[in-house]
């Protein structure tokens, strides 16, 4: 299914009617919102949803997932083609689904071992940092791709509203040091944090830097013109 030409003809069919998206909204039991990301193919409707937008836009189902009105000499021919359609989409989103699923488990256990594996063997100061770093940051992996998922399962888009990465990992950092599982200095334990406000400052200054060397090469090709 094309969503977007879906969306169109959703739009196109709302607008025939003399409906607001607010209006249509109402109709159904939805935000304007909803009926926004419809039109925009961000999203489909609920499956709920089908037969009574269809109702209200005067169209059917086929005439929806087609993404435009049919001849009554050529529904069978267009039922078909939108059938074969469902079934491949959905053959592509279970597989990717479980694909992602494996991913998810994968980097749970690794994240887990990673994360403990510094109180398990002996290793640098460096050793573990990275070790520990790499074991949040696939724990984290594994979260956004569960919420992901539930988001297009549910319709629903998920704002991620929680700690960073750094401030992830100094919190787990000083939990393990005032646990007394790692045995490290504060710099060490703080480092994530003045870690990325040395990357900012960084960042920083080689943008001011690009900007003012562009603004000088400017200047020179201006004067070159006169």
């Amino acid at each position: 299914m094309d969503q977007r030409k879906i969306g169109i003809f959703i739009a196109t069919c709302r607008k025939e009617k003399g409906l607001t998206q607010e209006q249509l909204g109402e109709l159904l039991g939805v935000t304007n919102k909803s009926i926004s990301k419809w039109e925009t193919g961000k999203s489909l409707p609920d499956p709920s949803l089908y037969k009574p937008l269809c109702d209200i836009l005067e169209i059917n189902l086929i005439e929806l997932f087609d993404g435009e009105r049919i001849a009554e000499d050529k529904v069978v021919e267009k039922a078909d083609q939108v059938i074969v359609g469902l079934v491949e989409d959905s053959h592509k989103y279970h597989t990717v689904h479980l694909i992602a699923k494996i991913c998810s488990y994968l980097f749970t256990i690794f994240g887990i071992a990673l994360i403990f594996l510094p109180s398990l063997i002996s290793i640098s100061q460096a050793g573990m940092l990275i070790s520990i770093s790499i074991g949040l940051f696939l724990l984290l992996s594994s979260i956004s791709i569960k919420f992901y998922f539930w988001g297009k399962s549910h319709d629903k888009k998920i704002q991620y509203e929680g700690i960073g990465f750094c401030s992830g990992l100094t919190l787990l950092l000083v939990a393990l040091k005032l646990t007394g599982n790692i045995d490290w200095s504060w710099l060490w334990v703080l480092s994530p944090i003045w870690g990325c406000a040395c990357l900012l400052v960084l960042i920083i200054v080689i943008l001011f830097l690009a900007v003012y060397f562009k603004g000088k090469k400017d200047q020179r090709q201006k004067k070159d013109e006169k």
